[in-house]
């Protein structure tokens, strides 16, 4: 019996940024936008919503302020009140607005790469100094593997550094950091008086045994330093519907947040309010099935990789639905995105927008029915054969 994951749906007519950005022949694995139908009671929540026929602005939701703080409380063990909840469009804008938020112009801010390639947007725009470590890259059983370089990462801080933007579960390398990690990096932030704002985006998109850790969890004194992003898009992919949330438990940085995103005219969509009310309070179900299927996913690209395409080098996700693939043994004259474009006919994320530590890789997103995925795996391979 097939799963409702394995439905081949034509996006190309839907005015998909993922499946319009290359040529119709180009099959495309890279935004992080999964080519599943979202779950039913989303659907039928906006169906509902749409008959209703006006669509003025709705900022707020108190039924969604419930709904977020009793799952952080029960999935991810972080005690937050429904007034520590800012909704945003999206959390880049909320990347933004903290990284604005925190210190000054000229202040340094601290991250590890390779990272989220926006990361490194907000830090400019807002007139930050990046201040970036390299993971450390292990190889254990012939996978990819990262490790956060503690000591690099508290060398590379000096009295200008205010914050740091954290990723977990990490993009693009896929790590879901540990508790003793986590506490490693929440003792260097509280020793050196640092905000840490972690996008915890994926944060319901975990393959390893127990829950999502959040670094706000460990104890008051982080919570309180800490700003914790969040969204349905990911986990329910609504990313189309305007939907994030930061969670800011300390008063007078939730107002300058709040207050740039008033004067700004940022706020939530309606149709993001209504999706991520329905996703949250009725769609876990699509989402216990869906992971299974992720993880099938996930195990097949793994195997492929390691059988199929010599060279190169995958990582084992603990999170996301997004491979990271190390080809620079392949010592291509072009950048392995541009090889796999232009001799598969598939299209990835260059691993070079990712920072330092990116140049030589592609990520790879595999949150598609099994025969798309295996398609761009052929694809891949018989493009690495003839070359």
């Amino acid at each position: 019996m097939g799963s409702q994951f394995d439905e081949l749906i034509d996006r190309r007519s839907s005015d998909s940024a993922k499946w319009k950005y290359f040529s119709p022949d180009v099959l495309p694995m890279w935004v992080a936008d999964m080519d599943f139908c979202s779950p039913e009671p989303v659907i039928e929540a906006l169906r509902q919503r749409i008959d209703h026929g006006v669509y003025g602005y709705a900022f707020d939701s108190a039924e969604l302020r419930d709904l977020l703080v009793e799952r952080l409380r029960t999935r991810h063990h972080l005690e937050v009140a429904p007034e520590h909840l800012v909704f945003l469009p999206n959390l880049v804008v909320g990347l933004s607005l903290v990284t604005g938020a925190v210190g000054q112009r000229g202040d340094g801010v601290l991250m590890a790469t390779p990272m989220y390639h926006p990361f490194f947007n907000v830090v400019s725009v807002q007139d930050r100094v990046l201040v970036d470590v390299p993971l450390i890259e292990t190889r254990q059983n012939g996978l990819l593997r990262y490790e956060i370089d503690f000591d690099a990462l508290e060398a590379a801080i000096t009295p200008q550094t205010k914050l740091l933007l954290f990723c977990n579960p990490h993009n693009p390398i896929g790590r879901a950091y540990t508790r003793a990690e986590l506490e490693q990096v929440a003792d260097i932030c509280l020793r050196h008086n640092l905000i840490v704002c972690s996008d915890e985006i994926h944060c319901d998109l975990i393959y390893q045994a127990g829950s999502h850790i959040s670094i706000a969890s460990l104890s008051p004194e982080i919570a309180a330093r800490s700003v914790t992003l969040i969204a349905p898009s990911k986990t329910f992919n609504l990313a189309g519907l305007g939907l994030g949330i930061a969670v800011i438990p300390d008063d007078d940085l939730r107002a300058r947040v709040t207050t740039t995103a008033m004067n700004m005219g940022i706020h939530a969509s309606m149709p993001g309010i209504v999706a991520g009310t329905a996703a949250y309070r009725d769609g876990q179900p699509w989402l216990d099935e869906l992971m299974p299927y992720l993880r099938d996913n996930r195990d097949l690209l793994v195997d492929y990789v390691q059988a199929h395409f010599p060279g190169v080098v995958t990582t084992l996700p603990e999170a996301t639905f997004l491979a990271w693939l190390d080809c620079r043994a392949l010592e291509l004259p072009e950048s392995p995105y541009q090889f796999f474009l232009d001799k598969a006919c598939v299209g990835l994320n260059d691993g070079a927008i990712f920072g330092r530590g990116g140049q030589g890789f592609v990520r790879l997103n595999f949150g598609c029915p099994r025969s798309m995925l295996m398609d761009g795996l052929e694809r891949m391979q018989a493009a690495l054969e003839t070359r």
